[in-house]
């Protein structure tokens, strides 16, 4: 007998395991993820780029600025939400960065959107963007304790929402 699956069955059982997949990915990134419940109150995620003594803790979280910081604005207009990212101590070379998905490819990082010299603990970067669920066309980069530059893709959880961060590859290098 020949029985055919529904669209709509077909549809929710992609969306669930594109959920687990990134859920999965979060808890496999190749940074040290602290427990949640010390860091800010409102959704966000702790991620330390080395384990040595100056440990850099970046928090991706939602949040409005109180004192009337700027705010990066992008190009997209529907469903915009206000992401806080911050800093424990000085980062060198933060850059807010689109994120390229490609059909079949892991994440990278694509076109600088805003580029500051530094982030300081004092001076958070705060951007009006749009999550979209599972993933995000956003991230961040910045020069760690080593002088190399680390990137990161903004997640979106479905299952507590909370915002995330997930270590992706730099951009592909352009041979001459």
């Amino acid at each position: 007998m020949n029985r055919k699956i529904p669209v709509w069955a077909l549809c929710l059982a992609a969306i669930i395991c594109a959920s687990l997949l990134a859920l999965m990915a979060c808890t496999n990134a190749a940074t040290n993820i602290e427990d949640s419940s010390h860091v800010d109150p409102e959704s966000s995620e702790t991620y330390n780029s080395d384990e040595s003594t100056d440990t850099i803790t970046i928090t991706v979280a939602y949040g409005e600025p109180e004192d009337g910081s700027f705010i990066f604005e992008d190009i997209e207009s529907a469903g915009l939400e206000t992401v806080k990212i911050s800093t424990n101590k000085e980062v060198k070379n933060f850059k807010f960065i689109s994120v390229l998905m490609g059909e079949n490819t892991a994440p990278t990082a694509g076109n600088t959107l805003y580029e500051s010299d530094t982030l300081t603990p004092s001076k958070p970067f705060f951007a009006r963007t749009h999550i979209n669920e599972g993933w995000s066309k956003r991230g961040f980069s910045f020069e760690n304790n080593n002088g190399e530059t680390e990137y990161y893709r903004i997640i979106f959880s479905s299952l507590n929402g909370e915002l995330s961060a997930e270590a992706i590859p730099g951009p592909a290098s352009k041979t001459p």
